[in-house]
């Protein structure tokens, strides 16, 4: 169906920052997009949802000044529209690092976070050598990071986007050559083009803030510009409890069942409370997996609905 697309439909045909997907009482789960700014992905979840759900979605009016920025429009967005808490927030893919900031916006007003979810990704795969810039070999101050972590990201971007459906879909796979050939300078679908320009946009602001975060937290020694160390340590002041859904076929894709979850991701050294799960899917299709739907929505299923999942 053309709403589940994982593409975004062109800016001016966003207008709201904020789509609230599923109204109720309860307090909804924020969900924020992926790299590419769009939220159509996130139709299954849509349809699956028996509570609340509000999406994210890039508009023209999101700042794209830096991450910080970004971060900070979209604290207002939430608290505009949600004026008192408690707040669930949930991130799809790229947008990990995002959500934690929001997160950290909310808790340092004085207000509470019941949830923090990461779908198929976590902050730190950005400078591990397995999926990111290896930080340890190129430091992010090096002049060769910021491509390496582009590379890196967009190789991801391709081998998960083949890989989804279990690698049977030949859709996913046109697509995937439809996103090298953009990178590659080559023609390629206006909508790809335009994914393309909204994940460089969206690199660039990621690269930039872990410099600076970097630059902040090293205080100036060597011995920690190789580590994931000053990542970790932004993460840790969270308070609300986390939890982190992974695709076997999806980020972990370079593992193998012995590593789920990856030490090298470092998730239990980064939150005091956090739940790992580990769910047979890829990086697009686990929007459709009953098992995410159950557990982002746990505290507010009825015991009747929940026996049925």
């Amino acid at each position: 169906m053309a709403s589940e697309k994982v593409w975004p439909n062109t800016l001016n045909e966003r207008a709201e920052t904020i789509v609230k997907l599923r109204e109720g009482i309860e307090p909804p789960l924020i969900i924020l997009h992926g790299g590419g700014g769009s939220i159509h992905a996130f139709a299954p979840l849509k349809r699956a949802f028996t509570t609340p759900l509000w999406a994210i979605q890039v508009t023209r009016d999101t700042p794209r000044t830096s991450l910080e920025a970004r971060i900070y429009f979209y604290y207002q967005a939430i608290v505009e529209q949600q004026p008192q808490g408690p707040y669930r927030i949930c991130s799809f893919s790229a947008t990990s690092i995002t959500a934690v900031g929001i997160v950290k916006l909310l808790e340092n007003d004085g207000r509470v976070v019941e949830q923090l979810a990461f779908i198929d990704h976590f902050p730190t795969t950005f400078i591990i050598p397995t999926l990111g810039v290896d930080i340890s070999r190129i430091p992010l101050s090096d002049p060769r990071a910021r491509k390496a972590f582009v590379d890196a990201s967009v190789d991801n971007i391709l081998l998960m986007t083949r890989a989804d459906m279990k690698g049977r879909d030949p859709k996913r796979h046109q697509l995937a050559n439809d996103i090298k050939a953009a990178y590659e300078g080559l023609d390629a679908p206006q909508s790809v083009m335009e994914y393309k320009a909204e994940v460089d946009h969206f690199l660039d602001s990621v690269f930039d803030f872990m410099l600076a975060l970097q630059h902040y937290h090293s205080n100036g020694r060597s011995d920690r510009v190789a580590s994931t160390e000053f990542m970790e340590e932004w993460m840790r002041s969270v308070r609300a409890p986390v939890s982190i859904y992974l695709g076997t076929y999806g980020m972990l894709h370079s593992y193998t069942p012995g590593q789920y979850p990856p030490d090298e991701w470092h998730i239990h050294s980064s939150f005091e409370k956090v739940r790992v799960f580990i769910l047979e899917a890829g990086h697009f299709d686990i929007l459709t997996n009953r098992e995410l739907h159950r557990g982002l929505q746990e505290k507010y299923l009825s015991h009747e609905f929940l026996s049925r999942l």
